[in-house]
């Protein structure tokens, strides 16, 4: 990281380790927080929904952060194996956002795995699809009661179709 490490020991006294590493912008440390897939929120007002994003872009990922992380405590996820092993391993959300166009595992995909083993999640999840590319799996999500956005989506209607996902 560009830094030093200092190290003072005094035998039989103990030892003071002195950590100096380079002060980050505060892009620089967002940037890395979303590498790590960790979005720290100030304390969240009570009743504040959780919002699972998935999109295997770290652009999308970095701008439904911007957006979203604003109303909403986020999870993010690259893909939907990883979105399926995080809510298998415990984590939960109120709101699962998933691009159709997701690899090897598509948003249809995703949307069986929810349905199957948490339906009431599958309900509450809000599609961003780009137009045309992904008709097929639009075909496939036909008669779902689910909210298929185009990209892009304005932050407001995106803010807004999350909010009344996370009501029903």
């Amino acid at each position: 990281m560009g830094g030093d490490l200092l190290v003072e020991s005094v035998f039989g006294e103990g030892a003071t380790f002195i950590v100096l590493v380079p002060r980050s912008s505060a892009a620089e440390v967002r940037a890395a927080q979303i590498r790590a897939r960790v979005i720290p929120t100030m304390a969240p007002p009570k009743g504040r929904a959780s919002v699972l994003v998935v999109d295997s872009s770290d652009q999308m990922l970095r701008a439904y952060s911007r957006v979203l992380g604003r109303h909403f405590d986020l999870l993010l996820a690259n893909d939907s194996q990883e979105a399926i092993d995080m809510l298998s391993s415990g984590s939960s959300a109120d709101v699962v956002l998933a691009d159709l166009g997701l690899s090897p595992l598509d948003g249809v995909h995703l949307h069986h795995w929810l349905a199957e083993n948490q339906p009431d999640l599958a309900s509450r999840t809000v599609f961003v699809a780009a137009e045309p590319q992904q008709q097929r799996q639009r075909r496939e999500l036909a008669g779902l009661p689910n909210d298929i956005l185009a990209k892009p989506t304005p932050a407001t209607a995106l803010v807004a179709e999350v909010e009344s996902a996370a009501k029903r």
